[in-house]
């Protein structure tokens, strides 16, 4: 497996497990993800 695509799973699979814990919920997921959108677009 290419290191980019297992990074990708390894990133998924720690971001599912932080959710699943309670550390975060979605509703601050989808304000972070908004946020680096707006970043990136604008940047």
């Amino acid at each position: 497996m290419r290191w980019p695509m297992a990074h990708e799973r390894l990133r998924f699979w720690m971001d599912t497990m932080t959710v699943r814990a309670g550390a975060m919920d979605w509703q601050t997921e989808l304000t972070a993800m908004r946020s680096l959108q707006e970043k990136i677009t604008n940047g």
